[in-house]
């Protein structure tokens, strides 16, 4: 399990550097494999934003943007998809250097001059995405100076949860053993009660004798998914190895990191249009699954499932397998 120190200090507060952080871990059972830093500086790094963007005269694949840094305006010529007039980015000016020693220089590009780059995740050492340039949330502000922006002195610990130790599958379980294990003071959680807003709620049938001893689920509107989910969650999610998706998933994935408590998130249209309309509280349920069965999951991938297989089900039809994932026409 991968874990951002940061993320646990949120959680715990301890007087150990990182390395006696290490040490107190592996003494509380939960080995660390290893400890890696986020990324390494990235001088000459800013968060700008796109003023104008203009179609290259002598590309179609190519835009002229004009880019703010918080004191001037700079001309970058661009080839991500995703770039938009408006949009915050991270902006590498001229004299900076990247991952692998890449240094940044003013040139020109098909004739045009280019006064840094606008850069991808995958450039920046911080993820994985080469095709989209970064798009950060409004409040960011240009010039600041990304490195302290998405705080990335911070460090991954890797840590080998053996499997009789599930208490431990989250960042809250390992803050508490390190507290007892150190006596640091363990924050609790500030967690308002939120009244429903609709009579229309989903009751879930535990169907099996085994297994599940509990399953609750929660109907929320108006949700829009074109929300961003906040750049620290992101970071957050990315740090623990987990792929930023969109902001329901996002969520979803980030309290189950946090608390250790599986969640998913189904979308009732798709739900209402696979099992049919006008779904009653005994349509849903949980079951284990039958010699064969076919599901097909969010990843694409249709496996059997067996008996030993629970399924979260929607008029027995399968739409997910019970804290692992959903399935493709639920999701």
């Amino acid at each position: 399990m991968k874990l951002s120190e940061k993320w646990l200090r949120t959680r715990i507060d301890v007087e150990l550097d990182s390395r006696q952080l290490e040490d107190s871990l592996t003494l509380c059972g939960l080995e660390v494999d290893s400890v890696t830093q986020v990324c390494g500086p990235l001088p000459g790094v800013i968060v700008a934003k796109v003023e104008e963007v203009k179609c290259h005269p002598d590309s179609e694949k190519l835009s002229i943007c004009s880019v703010s840094d918080g004191k001037a305006s700079l001309q970058i010529v661009c080839g991500a998809e995703n770039v938009r007039a408006g949009m915050k980015t991270a902006l590498a000016t001229p004299g900076a250097l990247l991952p692998l020693d890449k240094a940044i220089n003013k040139t020109v590009i098909r004739g045009v001059e280019s006064n840094g780059m606008l850069c991808s995740a995958s450039e920046l050492g911080i993820g994985e995405d080469s095709d989209s340039i970064l798009d950060f949330p409004e409040h960011l502000s240009a010039g600041d100076e990304l490195f302290e922006v998405l705080g990335l002195d911070d460090n991954i610990f890797d840590i080998d949860i053996t499997p009789n130790r599930g208490d431990c599958f989250s960042l809250i379980g390992v803050a508490r053993d390190l507290s007892a294990m150190t006596g640091g003071t363990l924050k609790d959680f500030d967690i308002p009660e939120i009244a429903d807003a609709s009579s229309h709620a989903r009751h879930v049938e535990i169907l099996s004798d085994s297994g599940c001893q509990n399953y609750v689920g929660r109907i929320i509107k108006g949700v829009n998914l074109q929300a961003k989910t906040p750049i620290d969650v992101s970071e957050c999610l990315r740090r623990a190895g987990v792929r930023p998706i969109n902001s329901v998933v996002d969520v979803t994935n980030f309290v189950m990191l946090e608390l250790g408590q599986p969640m998913h998130a189904f979308d009732v249209d798709a739900l209402e249009q696979l099992c049919g309309a006008d779904l009653q509280p005994s349509d849903f349920g949980l079951r284990q699954g039958r010699a064969h069965e076919p599901f097909t999951g969010l990843d694409g991938r249709t496996i059997e499932v067996d008996e030993r297989v629970q399924l979260v089900t929607c008029r027995d039809h399968p739409v997910a397998i019970a804290g692992v994932i959903g399935s493709a026409e639920s999701g």
